[in-house]
């Protein structure tokens, strides 16, 4: 799961925003890494900030013995962050230079920069299954990303990946809408979001 994690952030990089026909139009069928726009990521197959979070959270998960939200925001503000998201970037800024606890850091953002580190909450479950994984993933993402829909998604996508650790074989493709709508609807409630960009179309309404 991690390493696909990191695997895929490095394939997906070059192209990250594109819509899949945009993507297909540039490289084709990608089966290999290209060249970031991003100067600071340096060579072919780097990570980005996506990777650096998730294994930071899997480092402080480790030392601590399972998520401690005020150590894993301290982890977030030590070091830099390669190619820092703004909703990150804001919620470290709160944290470091407003001198705000940890619960009033996360912004009201619907950025997908929670849900890309969210993975590892599971690790300190695989031995002992509890209920309070998904607690978990709710703080780890209201860290930086405190939005319903934000959770909504993160807490859902905890708990397919807690499904597909016992399944022998992929799942159909319906499964995994029904198994992200079965958790996300109900957490995130009467929301009303719209697409960021117009090239997606017009919609209004929860996610």
């Amino acid at each position: 799961m991690l390493l696909g994690l990191a695997v895929g952030d490095a394939l997906g990089e070059p192209t990250e925003s594109m819509l899949p026909n945009e993507r297909r139009g540039l490289v084709g069928e990608q089966r290999d890494y290209i060249n970031s726009q991003r100067q600071e990521l340096g060579s072919i197959g780097a990570g980005t900030d996506d990777t650096q979070l998730a294994f930071w959270t899997v480092e402080q998960l480790l030392a601590d013995g399972g998520l401690v939200p005020e150590r894993l925001m301290q982890r977030f503000a030590s070091a830099h962050v390669v190619g820092i998201g703004s909703a990150v970037e804001e919620s470290i800024r709160r944290y470091k230079s407003d001198g705000l606890q940890w619960q009033m850091c996360g912004v009201e953002s619907l950025g997908n920069g929670a849900l890309m580190r969210i993975a590892p909450t599971l690790l300190p479950y695989l031995q002992t299954p509890s209920a309070s994984m998904y607690a978990d993933a709710a703080l780890n993402t209201m860290l930086t990303h405190n939005d319903r829909g934000n959770i909504a998604s993160c807490v859902a996508f905890v708990s397919m990946l807690w499904q597909l650790l016992s399944k022998l074989s992929p799942p159909e493709p319906e499964w995994w809408f029904r198994a992200y709508e079965s958790v996300a609807g109900g957490l995130e409630g009467d929301t009303r979001y719209q697409p960021r960009l117009q090239r997606c179309g017009q919609y209004e309404g929860p996610l």
